[in-house]
């Protein structure tokens, strides 16, 4: 119940863009890349609320108006707490985003980070699926959205 209630993409003009899954149908022809996405937590500029107060390890992403995206992973379980939608959107809020989107969470929040010194690819995050019960689990097939330097 909490995908696929949004959207998630890049223009032509190679713009982010988020917006509800009502309104897909009138921009795809302007989307180079898109996902399907779940809870949008921040639109123009405004927390959205409304979405429950679970805690939860989520994936998420949003963007500036000076075009600056940030990614968002958020460990939860297995000693840890996660966040609510509520609390991921103030952070995107306090980071400027005009807009930002729940990805996913559980066991597919998974964040890997490549040393730009070293190209060693890191896990930076600790995934909820379990391993003996400790958590720490990546999933052995995955979706992912990739930030490349050009």
């Amino acid at each position: 119940t909490q995908q696929g209630l949004s959207y998630v993409g890049i223009t032509d003009q190679g713009k982010m863009t988020i917006g509800y899954r009502d309104d897909y149908e009138s921009v795809k022809n302007t989307l180079r890349e898109c996902t399907g996405a779940g809870v949008i937590l921040v639109k123009d500029s405004a927390i959205q609320s409304g979405h429950g107060t679970g805690r939860d390890p989520r994936t998420a992403i949003g963007y500036t108006s000076n075009d600056i995206v940030w990614m968002l992973a958020v460990d939860g379980r297995h000693g840890t707490l996660g966040m609510t939608y509520a609390e991921m959107g103030s952070i995107f809020k306090g980071l400027g985003c005009v807009d930002a989107v729940n990805l996913d969470g559980g066991g597919s929040t998974q964040m890997l980070v490549r040393d730009p010194q070293t190209g060693k690819i890191s896990m930076r995050n600790w995934p909820s699926d379990p391993t003996n019960g400790a958590g720490g689990q990546e999933r052995p097939r995955l979706n992912a959205w990739a930030i490349v330097k050009k």
